[in-house]
Parts: C-alpha cells; structure tokens; sequence
C-alpha cells in the first residue's frame, strides 16, 4: 500500500513540472510543463488568473519575446501557450482582431508559423488561443477548448510585481473590480509607474494615490 501511494505522488509531480520562475523589467513570467495534464487553452488561463497573473502577453518590446523564449529554450524548448486570443466572428487574418490578455490589440510584430500550411487555420467560427514555438519564435492558432496535451509543451505565465489584491475605492471603501477595472488593472501593471487607474472617459493610469482628487481608483495590496 505504501509503495502504491508513493508511486501515486511521483506521477503527479511529474505531470505538473515548473520551470524556475524569472523577473524580466516589471514582469515575472513562470513556465509550466503541461506534462500528463489534459488541459485547454481555457484551462491555463484560468490558472495563471488563480495564482494573481495572466497568460504572457508581450506587448513592450521584442526584447522581452527574446528574453522569455531564450530562457524557455534554455530549459524545455517547445511550444507554449500564452496570453492571445481571438473571439469567434472575427476575421482570422486581421491582427487587430487578435487581443491580447491584457487588453491590447495584436501588432503583428511576432510571425506566424509558415510550415506546409499557413497559420492562423483555425475556422472563424472558433474561439481561439495562441501557442508560440520558442525555437521560432512564431504563432500557432487552436481552439481554445481543444487538448493542448498532445500539441504544447506547457504555458507561460506572467505576474507583475508580486501584487495579487485588486479593489477600487468609493467614497473612501474598497470593492471588488468589476470587469472593465480588471481590464484596466492589466494593463496598469504592465507599466512600473502605475500604482492605480481611473476610469474617466477610459482607462487612465496614476502614480500618486490620493481619494481627495479621484473618486474611484484601483489600488494593489502587495
């Protein structure tokens, strides 16, 4: 009986192997073997959202594509899931249509994938993830309630500043962000000035908190 609960808790560790976790600028990103896991697109999302982050989004620079993928091909080359979707309805092969975790549009500035097909192939109709093969740096499309199990090599998460507690204030209390402050948060702690926001006619960012002047904000508890 107890070599047979051993062996239980081996196989589980290594269905769920963990990369060593790096800080790059303002971000710390951790990668993820998927393992024996069957997970979705969907799936991992929701499990870098539990742990305070999101799926990477590499809205800065072309340094920090490299910066992650050579540290990702330094351990496990592959591919990985990250923080790029498409909504279904949308054109396909229209960068603006392809958003990003944290709320901006896809530049285009990282290819896709060119093999004996052309990506993005998923139908318009899907509800798509992204997928980045490290060794390429390129793209790959997948509907988003598809096994990633057979396909990818893990995902990649990324977290600002090690900040978990999201609320905004109200005539001096604090509340639960509703959808359009979460969304605004992202893109908040994408910047290592922004300590709060405020939503004024749009998502405006502030680096000095005071409730005097700004009614509502977003303020991160550490």
């Amino acid at each position: 009986m107890e070599l047979n609960f051993i062996f239980i808790v081996l196989s589980l560790l290594v269905q769920l192997v963990k990369c060593r976790t790096f800080w790059y600028n303002c971000s710390q990103y951790t990668i993820t073997l998927l393992g024996q896991q069957n997970l979705t697109w969907l799936d991992v999302k929701a499990t870098c959202e539990s742990s305070c982050g999101y799926l990477a989004s590499f809205t800065t620079t072309t340094d920090e594509v490299s910066a992650v993928l050579n540290h990702v091909n330094h351990h496990e080359p592959g591919r990985y899931a990250i923080g790029l979707s498409r909504q279904p309805g949308l054109d396909r092969d229209i960068g603006a249509n392809w958003k990003w975790e944290t709320g901006e549009a896809f530049d285009s500035s990282i290819p896709w994938f060119v093999s004996s097909w052309t990506e993005p192939n998923e139908p318009p109709s899907t509800h798509c993830g992204i997928r980045i093969d490290s060794t390429v740096s390129q793209l790959l499309d997948l509907s988003s309630t598809s096994n990633l199990n057979s396909q990818t090599t893990g995902y990649i998460c990324e977290r600002k500043r090690k900040t978990c507690g999201f609320f905004r204030y109200n005539n001096g209390l604090r509340i639960p962000l509703d959808a359009a402050y979460f969304r605004c948060a992202k893109l908040c702690l994408r910047q290592c000035y922004c300590i709060g926001v405020h939503l004024h006619d749009g998502c405006h960012f502030v680096t000095e908190l005071n409730e005097a002047t700004t009614l509502l904000k977003l303020i991160k508890i550490d």
